[in-house]
């Protein structure tokens, strides 16, 4: 059938109809011929390195640096004020202060050329231009001045860690802990009267332990001694309401030893004599209590001692394990007893706690 082609048709126009197609030269219409694709050729080579673009904004911690007259350097807004630097961090000081060249120094006060800092620092001295200091591991501690005018000047602290930063809000209250364990008992009743605790002192220095003011106003006193010794192998001695000597044998009673007779507590051993401490090797050691009756009045007080410890022999120095536990006895005192003084005896008390009660 016949083809009917376009009118006036334009140069290079093409006209299909089916699968053929036509193209105008502006004469005639032509058949248009496609053959089949070709493979792909092979991959061109490799085109030159394109050109290096420009550098980046330099990186680190910036610092901004002008002046206030000759009075000052305002960095960051501050007249000369402390800069804190870290180890291993990079600063840029970006300084704009023509006139006064801006050095790092190891010596305080005014610019001195001996003693400027150049371990990581580029451009040291600079007035209008940027200092770049990559602080080394080793940094000192260091300081900025002016080359020309000593008040410019001020510290540079060098740190591993950064300056503290503010103290954040307190958190909530956490839940509440368990109870805690029964604390120790305290001295048995006193006949119908109320103990009261009067206090402790810890014998972690010094010589004497002292319980001062109790004004006569009770009628008996309980001490107890826990962990208590000091640093050599002298009787811990007692003195009563500051009497001349402090003496241990006030509290032994029809107690001989080696031929001779002392007085005090009534204690039975051939070994030594016991102290309300025991010493072993060249330290004394003791935990126990005192109990006094009748401590408001004048005249004869009860006097009870209970005690374990180890116990040394005197003359020999032999070492004897034993134990002395509830040795009564008697102390006559002219008056009711308003203090209690234990001295070591020589040396000075290495540890453990004193407690006093009264019964009134």
């Amino acid at each position: 059938m016949p083809i009917d082609f376009p009118n006036s048709p334009t140069l290079n126009q093409v006209f299909t109809v089916g699968t053929n197609s036509w193209t105008w030269n502006g004469t005639t219409w032509n058949v248009v011929r496609t053959g089949v694709t070709g493979p792909t050729g092979p991959q061109g080579p490799q085109g030159i390195q394109g050109l290096t673009g420009p550098a980046g904004a330099s990186g680190g911690i910036t610092l901004s640096v002008t002046n206030s007259g000759s009075g000052a350097y305002v960095i960051n807004g501050s007249n000369n004020p402390t800069l804190s630097f870290i180890r291993g961090h990079r600063y840029v000081i970006n300084v704009n202060a023509s006139g006064h060249p801006f050095w790092i120094q190891t010596v305080p006060g005014a610019y001195s050329s001996g003693n400027v800092y150049s371990s990581g620092v580029t451009n040291n001295g600079e007035d209008v231009g940027s200092i770049i200091f990559e602080v080394p591991f080793n940094a000192p501690a260091l300081y900025y001045a002016c080359e020309y005018h000593s008040s410019m000047a001020g510290a540079i602290t060098v740190s591993d860690l950064g300056p503290q930063g503010l103290q954040g809000i307190q958190g909530i209250q956490g839940p509440q802990g368990i109870q805690g364990i029964q604390g120790e008992t305290g001295p048995a009743g006193s006949g119908g009267g109320v103990w009261s605790y009067i206090g402790q002192v810890s014998s972690t220095g010094g010589s004497t332990v002292s319980f001062s003011n109790l004004n006569g106003a009770y009628k008996e006193l309980f001490l107890t001694f826990s962990g208590v010794y000091h640093t050599t192998s002298n009787r811990p001695l007692f003195k009563l309401n500051n009497s001349t000597n402090f003496s241990d044998y006030d509290f032994q009673i029809s107690r001989t030893y080696g031929g001779t007779a002392y007085n005090g507590l009534s204690v039975t051993t051939t070994l030594c004599i016991p102290t309300f401490l025991a010493y072993f090797n060249g330290h004394t050691y003791g935990s126990g209590s005192l109990r006094i009756t009748n401590a408001n009045s004048t005249g004869s007080k009860g006097v009870f001692l209970s005690h374990t410890g180890i116990l040394c022999g005197e003359v020999t120095s032999t070492i004897v394990y034993d134990q002395f536990e509830t040795v009564g006895g008697s102390y006559n005192a002219s008056s009711a007893i308003n203090s209690i003084n234990i001295s070591t005896g020589g040396g000075t008390w290495g540890g453990g706690t004193w407690k006093l009660w009264g019964a009134s």
